[in-house]
């Protein structure tokens, strides 16, 4: 079962549903919360607003009152609250486009969910020195997740995941680079996969996320973020703008057609339980990993 932890908001503490959760932070200015799948992990994150609550960074401060939060939640448990986070996100980034179309920065943030599908894969085809899934349209089938634990405190590790099929060589776990978050992992894990593919001169690749935040920042927010120089329109840089601008040179590529689609986490779909699997393993290495380059 899920636990949501408060920090900064009308109650705080550990509360065991969306809807209560959500009393406690809604239009609450400044709200601090996530949601976590062990109980110890929604504790610890609570220690870090037991002495002070650490200063928001400018990209993260809003008008709405609505709470951003450094990660995007592994699964949705139901359409309430991914439109409430959906409508969180698009407050703290940058949409020029959809304010003048809008007429009003004051006015609610589009909500962007996207709805979940699985497309089959039809048929093997061999792309180099491998056999890759196809759909019906030629689409190579690729699943990409990231994975953090403990995500945003200090101790966190964190790992991204690529998944093609059972035992597939080009299957992928490792840990990620730089920051320690599920962002980066989501994002490192789309340039692993789209790297692959390249390399194997795929031409049509469906790359399916359960982040919608990558979907988003892709489809959505990227062309504004690069026409303001990566950089917010209140103020400061978007985040993880280095592996950002990464994914950016890789998708200019002309050669590789890339459909981004969204299945939803934990909903039973293998190849995205695939990934989530390898993703939790190159987390577990990135831990390996930091304690080797600490003796």
């Amino acid at each position: 079962m899920p636990f949501y932890a408060v920090g900064k908001g009308k109650s705080t503490g550990i509360f065991e549903t969306w809807e209560a959760c959500k009393r406690q932070v809604d239009g609450y200015p400044g709200a601090k919360f996530k949601k976590f799948y062990e109980r110890h992990q929604a504790e610890d994150f609570l220690k870090t607003f037991e002495n002070k609550i650490k200063e928001e960074t400018p990209e993260l401060k809003q008008e709405t009152g609505m709470p951003f939060v450094d990660f995007w939640p592994d699964d949705v448990s139901a359409d309430e609250e991914d439109d409430f986070l959906l409508a969180s996100v698009a407050a703290n980034f940058d949409d020029t486009q959809s304010r003048k179309r809008k007429g009003s920065a004051s006015q609610e943030p589009e909500k962007l969910r996207k709805d979940s599908h699985v497309y089959k894969s039809v048929e093997q085809k061999m792309f180099g020195n491998y056999l890759l899934p196809v759909d019906a349209e030629g689409y190579v089938q690729v699943y990409t997740d990231g994975s953090c634990e403990r995500n945003g405190l200090d101790n966190a590790i964190a790992g991204l995941g690529v998944y093609f099929d059972d035992n597939h060589p080009l299957n992928v776990a490792k840990p990620v680079t730089g920051r320690a978050t599920n962002n980066v992992g989501e994002i490192q894990a789309a340039c692993e996969a789209i790297r692959i593919a390249k390399r194997c001169k795929v031409p049509k690749l469906c790359l399916n996320t359960d982040s919608q935040f990558l979907i988003n920042a892709v489809t959505s927010w990227m062309p504004s973020w690069k026409r303001n120089n990566w950089k917010l329109q209140k103020g400061g840089m978007v985040k993880n703008v280095e592996d950002f601008k990464v994914l950016d040179e890789l998708i200019k590529d002309s050669t590789l057609e890339i459909r981004w689609n969204y299945v939803k986490g934990h909903a039973a779909i293998k190849g995205n339980e695939e990934a989530d699997k390898l993703a939790r393993h190159g987390a577990h290495l990135y831990a390996t990993k930091q304690k080797q380059s600490s003796k």
